[in-house]
């Protein structure tokens, strides 16, 4: 391991997990990703990237646009670090934000000589970082990552380690538990944020595939690839669209670990995103129009007991 994949992890050393709520802690954690933002992109500049082990039968995907370009290529170096690495990353931009692959800027494109493939596509936004590779790779364990975190050193190889052991089912680092109560789902925004305690698997957790998710190979069938359906119902909200998806087929969701860990953000990406659309009332319009086009009774499948 090399002096910047430490001082990435050094910084994870110093952080709290999601399970501590006192404002302590949450202030640790905010001065915690102002210093590593500060520190982190210097040492990387610094310092060669060392591959890990490769993964033969793994594809890491993922998506970005202008206004987080070089936010991304600090993700993209954190991901080019880990401990073991995928047959292939690969990062879509869309073609009316970069008509080719010289107009991207050179902060990215260095990535390149390191393992980076870089591949210009139809703009359907978040969707971007899964259907292409998916539909692809569809043989592969897909692993999805979003643009806006350094990641530790293990992301790829935790991802890993619990999927061989639970191949069939979908693995991530950080889930909503949804909620239900006296018969009726409660809204998105009141769902269990941080599934504390529960590791799954279970079709109780809805998956974040912008923190870091693995799925099965062969997960990908065509129906996922319906791409009307997709922009008619559920045209920001991949994440809905992958849980929906994944309990037409039957495939439970797991964690990596009971208390998941808090990503360090990289600075200034959060500034430019779905998250306000999506939490306002956007989920919950996606689920509701999903279920009922895929004649799914969420109620006869959620879960009592959900893997503790």
């Amino acid at each position: 391991m090399g002096v910047s994949d430490m001082i990435i992890d050094d910084f994870y050393s110093h952080r709290f997990a999601y399970d501590k709520s006192e404002k302590i802690y949450i202030l640790n954690n905010k001065i915690n990703t102002f210093v590593a933002n500060a520190i982190i992109p210097r040492v990387l500049s610094r310092h060669a990237i060392n591959r890990g082990p490769e993964l033969q039968d793994v594809i890491v995907s993922l998506t970005s646009y202008p206004p987080r370009i070089e936010q991304a290529a600090l993700c993209i170096d954190s991901l080019l670090r880990q401990t073991r690495s995928p047959k292939k990353l690969i990062l879509w931009l869309a073609r009316t934000d970069y008509p080719s692959i010289d107009e991207i800027p050179y902060c990215v494109k260095k990535y390149i000589d390191d393992g980076l493939e870089i591949r210009l596509c139809e703009d359907i936004k978040s969707y971007k970082k899964i259907y292409y590779t998916a539909k692809e790779y569809y043989d592969y364990r897909i692993v999805t990552a979003d643009d806006d975190f350094f990641y530790p050193s293990t992301w790829l190889e935790e991802l890993d380690d619990v999927h061989k052991k639970n191949p069939n089912t979908i693995v991530c680092h950080r889930s909503h538990r949804i909620i239900e109560h006296d018969g009726n789902l409660e809204k998105y925004g009141k769902w269990d944020w941080y599934s504390n305690g529960v590791v799954g698997p279970s079709h109780n957790l809805h998956i974040l595939t912008g923190a870091g998710a693995i799925f099965p190979a062969g997960f990908f069938k065509k129906d996922f690839f319906d791409i009307d359906a997709i922009k008619r119902f559920a045209p920001t909200t991949d994440d809905m669209w992958v849980k929906v998806y994944a309990l037409k087929h039957n495939v439970k969701v797991m964690k990596v670990r009971p208390v998941s860990k808090s990503l360090i953000e990289v600075k200034g990406s959060q500034k430019v995103s779905l998250i306000a659309v999506n939490q306002s009332d956007g989920n919950d319009k996606a689920l509701n129009d999903l279920l009922n086009l895929f004649d799914i009774d969420i109620h006869s499948i959620l879960e009592d007991n959900i893997g503790q």
